[in-house]
Protein backbone atom coordinates (compact mmCIF):
# COMPACT_ATOMS: atom_id res chain seq x y z
CA UNK A 1 0.00 0.00 0.00
CA UNK A 2 1.16 3.49 -0.58
CA UNK A 3 1.81 6.15 2.16
CA UNK A 4 0.99 9.38 1.91
CA UNK A 5 1.98 12.04 4.42
CA UNK A 6 -0.67 15.19 5.10
CA UNK A 7 0.34 17.95 6.57
CA UNK A 8 -1.62 21.36 8.24
CA UNK A 9 -0.69 24.24 9.24
CA UNK A 10 -3.44 26.87 11.04
CA UNK A 11 -4.16 30.18 11.53
CA UNK A 12 -6.13 31.27 15.02
CA UNK A 13 -7.70 33.92 15.97
CA UNK A 14 -10.71 35.34 18.88
CA UNK A 15 -13.05 37.91 18.32
CA UNK A 16 -12.86 40.36 20.35
CA UNK A 17 -15.80 42.58 21.52
CA UNK A 18 -14.41 45.53 20.30
CA UNK A 19 -14.07 44.83 16.39
CA UNK A 20 -16.12 43.02 13.56
CA UNK A 21 -16.08 40.10 11.95
CA UNK A 22 -14.34 41.48 9.03
CA UNK A 23 -11.13 42.07 11.11
CA UNK A 24 -11.37 38.87 12.91
CA UNK A 25 -11.52 37.03 9.53
CA UNK A 26 -7.90 39.72 8.49
CA UNK A 27 -6.45 38.46 11.69
CA UNK A 28 -6.97 34.77 11.06
CA UNK A 29 -5.68 34.76 7.95
CA UNK A 30 -2.37 36.73 8.80
CA UNK A 31 -2.04 33.89 11.23
CA UNK A 32 -2.49 31.50 8.96
CA UNK A 33 0.03 32.88 6.57
CA UNK A 34 2.62 33.49 9.01
CA UNK A 35 1.68 29.50 10.17
CA UNK A 36 2.74 28.33 6.29
CA UNK A 37 5.90 30.42 6.27
CA UNK A 38 7.19 28.85 9.10
CA UNK A 39 6.77 24.86 8.09
CA UNK A 40 5.02 22.47 8.30
CA UNK A 41 2.60 21.23 10.81
CA UNK A 42 2.29 24.98 12.20
CA UNK A 43 -0.16 27.09 14.14
CA UNK A 44 -0.07 30.47 14.62
CA UNK A 45 -2.46 32.83 17.01
CA UNK A 46 -3.35 36.25 16.65
CA UNK A 47 -4.29 37.98 19.82
CA UNK A 48 -5.13 41.16 18.12
CA UNK A 49 -3.15 44.90 18.86
CA UNK A 50 -2.37 45.87 22.54
CA UNK A 51 -4.75 48.13 22.34
CA UNK A 52 -7.59 46.21 21.64
CA UNK A 53 -6.64 43.26 24.05
CA UNK A 54 -6.91 46.14 26.85
CA UNK A 55 -10.19 47.44 25.63
CA UNK A 56 -11.49 43.74 25.76
CA UNK A 57 -9.79 43.34 29.33
CA UNK A 58 -11.31 46.30 30.66
CA UNK A 59 -14.76 45.90 28.92
CA UNK A 60 -14.71 42.70 30.44
CA UNK A 61 -15.03 43.75 34.04
CA UNK A 62 -12.94 42.09 37.41
CA UNK A 63 -13.37 38.20 36.71
CA UNK A 64 -10.81 38.88 33.55
CA UNK A 65 -8.89 41.78 34.44
CA UNK A 66 -8.16 41.08 37.78
CA UNK A 67 -10.07 44.14 39.55
CA UNK A 68 -12.59 43.83 42.46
Amino acid sequence: PAHHRCTASFGVAELHPTENFSDLLQRADEALYQAKGSGRDCVRISIGSIATLQTAVANAGPKISGRG
